[in-house]
Parts: structure tokens; C-alpha cells; sequence
């Protein structure tokens, strides 16, 4: 279970669009089709940019404090609620996004095959290695995904939205807005679905470069952009590969990672936490068992099934052991967050919720508490 929540919290973070303040009436631009500014997209085209992003979060999360989360560490966890303000720099395959605040700075960086997360509170760096394919470079890591899994840009993420569209979608050109001072078309995403807690995903896309410059997710329940990213500001001149050199100072703590849910999670937690657990338990217990013993042990393991696909996907998590207390902390605290339902405990956020059943199930997805009760 600990993976995948882990993994969907995360991809509701690199997930994360912006309202642009208020501009400009929205200009007159030439009719496009949806075929067209689909194209337009893909074939962008930039060189370099610089500016300033703006993001807004309002997820709906309870008080995550109450859980004793530990929001106090982590980029992910630090941009879970409230408005935030980011400066970026796009060279080719190079990028740095800084989140600045009164006292510190948080940056990733990625350049050619090093993705790194430095914290100056705290003075931490946590560096993903990939090697030529793409793949996590260290020996015993699973290959990693496209470093821009990371990169918390517009661009990014509305690929990564684009490039998910099947039928299950209907696409449409909804109107012109005006973001960071250029003219764009508003391109609408819209789930064919009963179910889903989205309503319309609206992305931005510049009228001169095709370059996605916002992007908004809104749920059924709420008029008001649930998660918003996009530029305030924006220059398209080239930056200096010296914007995007770094080496971790001198007395810096340094960490490695093998997944961006690694980078971004807090220290302790995700995959690098459950491997360390495994490790020190190996080497208190010798070898991993072999036989029996150890298709037991596999046995053990949870079953993770998915049902409906799309915007209607539905995570079934069923523990195949003993269903006492968790050893995942984190799930444990999540839990924490949930209200009582028939059957179990339900956590709702503006776009995901998570049913937690008296007999140890999990039930996650982007849709509907009736959906996930259906499902159960």
C-alpha cells in the first residue's frame, strides 16, 4: 500500500496549476480546432524561458498537523495547501525551479543525467542519479521515471495530461484568456464520467508558441480551481548554463535517491524509508528467507488490483497476512486524518478520496465515496 499512496500524493503534486492574477481582457485570436492546438503543443518549441510561477492548492485536506504528519520536512508536503511563488529557468533539457520563502530556499534542478532537491533549512540535498536511458544509475535501483516527473512547471504537467487523452476524454477549445501578458487559448479537458471528482482540466496553451502557460484542475464541488499552476511573468531569452550548475556545500547532508517519490517525499519517507527498514532487518536476521519460508513471506505481500480505468480508476489494496496494526507510519497517520463511514474510514480531499475498510482493505481513487463503496 505505502507505494502507491505515496506515489498518488506525489502525482497530486506534480500535478499542481495556478490562476494567473487578474489581466488583460481576454484577447481576440483567430478559431483553432482542438486537432490543431493539440499539434500546435506537441510541436512547441523552446529554446529557453525564465519567469515566475504562481501556485495555489485547495485540496480540502483536514488539519495535518492533527495526524502528526511531518509537513515540517519536504517539498511535497510544504505545497499541500496555500498559495505559493516559484522562480523557473528552462534551458533546453536543463531546468531549475527555486521556492523561495522568508528564511530559505527550496530548488530542483536538473541537469543531463543529476535531478537534485536542495533545502538550505536544514542545509539538505537529495540527488537522483539517471544513467543514459533514463534509468535510476545506482546498482540496485528500479528504473527511474522521465526526469520531468519532477519538474513543476505547466509544461510538464499538461504533456503529462495530454498525452493520457482517449475516449474516455472529450476535448474541446473553450475561449482566449491572457496569462503573463500573452494571448492564449484556453484548451478544455473534460472526463466522460459519472464518477469522477474532476470536473475540467484547463490548460493554457500560448498563441505564438504553443507553450502551455497554465493549467487549472477543477472538481465538481467547487467553482474554484482545486489545484492552479502558471506564469505570472515570462521570458523567453536563453539562460546561462551556470543557472543550473550546483554542488552541495561543504557540510551539507547528502542523500540519494532512486524515484522522484524519493526526492520529494520526506527524509524517512517512501521507497528509500522501506528499503532501509528491509536492509536493517536483513542484517539483523541474515539472508531474505528462501523455500518456504520465504514463499510465505511473499505470500504475505498485498494484493493491489485496479479497477475501471482513466479518470475512473479505483486502487484496491487487500492484505493477504495478519491485518494487525500497520508498520507503514505514514499510512498509519493518514489514517489519523479519516472520518468514520459505514464500514470503515473515508479520507476526502477535493480530488482523491481513500476508503479504509474494517477488514484491512484500502480502496483509493480520483472518484466518487459512492464509487469506492460500489467498488468495495
Amino acid at each position: 500500500m505505502p507505494p502507491v499512496l505515496a506515489a498518488i500524493l506525489v502525482g497530486v503534486i506534480s500535478i499542481v496549476p495556478t490562476l494567473a492574477s487578474a489581466q488583460a481582457p481576454p484577447p481576440s485570436l483567430p478559431a483553432v480546432s482542438p486537432q490543431d492546438l493539440l499539434l500546435k503543443v506537441k510541436n512547441a518549441n523552446v529554446p529557453g524561458l525564465s519567469g515566475t510561477l504562481t501556485l495555489k492548492t485547495n485540496l480540502g485536506l483536514p488539519d495535518l498537523g492533527q495526524a502528526g504528519l511531518p509537513m515540517g520536512g519536504g517539498l511535497v508536503p510544504s505545497l499541500l495547501a496555500g498559495d505559493h511563488t516559484a522562480k523557473v529557468w528552462v534551458a533546453g533539457d536543463k531546468m531549475r525551479v527555486a521556492f523561495p520563502t522568508q528564511m530559505a530556499e527550496s530548488d530542483i534542478i536538473h541537469n543531463g543525467n543529476d535531478v537534485w532537491l536542495w533545502e538550505s533549512e536544514g542545509q539538505k540535498a537529495t540527488h537522483l542519479a539517471l544513467d543514459q536511458t533514463g534509468h535510476g544509475a545506482h546498482h540496485d535501483a528500479e528504473p527511474a521515471r522521465d526526469p520531468t516527473a519532477v519538474e513543476p512547471t505547466p509544461e510538464a504537467l499538461a504533456n503529462e495530461l495530454l498525452a493520457s487523452v482517449d475516449p474516455t476524454t472529450r476535448v474541446f477549445v473553450r475561449d482566449t484568456a491572457t496569462v503573463a501578458g500573452r494571448s492564449a487559448y484556453e484548451l478544455v479537458l473534460a472526463p466522460r464520467s459519472d464518477i469522477s471528482l474532476v470536473a475540467d482540466v484547463v490548460v493554457a496553451v500560448d498563441s505564438e508558441t504553443g507553450l502551455p502557460l497554465r493549467v487549472q484542475v477543477l472538481t465538481r464541488d467547487s467553482g474554484t480551481p482545486a489545484l492552479e499552476l502558471g506564469f505570472t511573468s515570462i521570458d523567453f531569452s536563453v539562460p546561462g548554463d551556470d543557472t543550473f550548475a550546483f554542488t552541495p556545500p561543504a557540510g551539507a547532508e547528502v542523500r540519494e535517491a532512486s524515484s522522484p517519490e524519493e526526492l520529494l517525499l520526506p527524509q524517512g519517507d517512501g521507497d528509500d524509508h522501506r528499503r532501509r527498514r528491509h536492509d536493517d532487518a536483513a542484517d539483523a536476521t541474515g539472508p531474505a528467507p528462501t523455500g518456504v519460508a520465504g514463499a510465505e513471506a511473499a505470500a504475505a505481500e498485498p494484493d493491489v488490483q485496479t479497477k475501471g480505468d482513466a479518470w475512473d480508476t479505483i486502487v484496491i489494496v487487500t492484505p493477504n497476512g495478519p491485518t494487525g496494526p500497520s508498520d507503514d507510519e505514514t499510512l498509519d497517520m493518514v489514517k489519523r486524518l479519516a472520518k468514520p463511514v459505514s464500514g470503515g474510514k473515508l479520507l476526502h480531499t477535493a480530488l482523491l478520496n481513500v476508503l479504509f475498510l474494517d477488514d484491512g482493505r484500502v480502496l483509493l481513487g480520483p472518484v466518487t465515496q459512492g464509487a469506492l463503496e460500489a467498488a468495495a
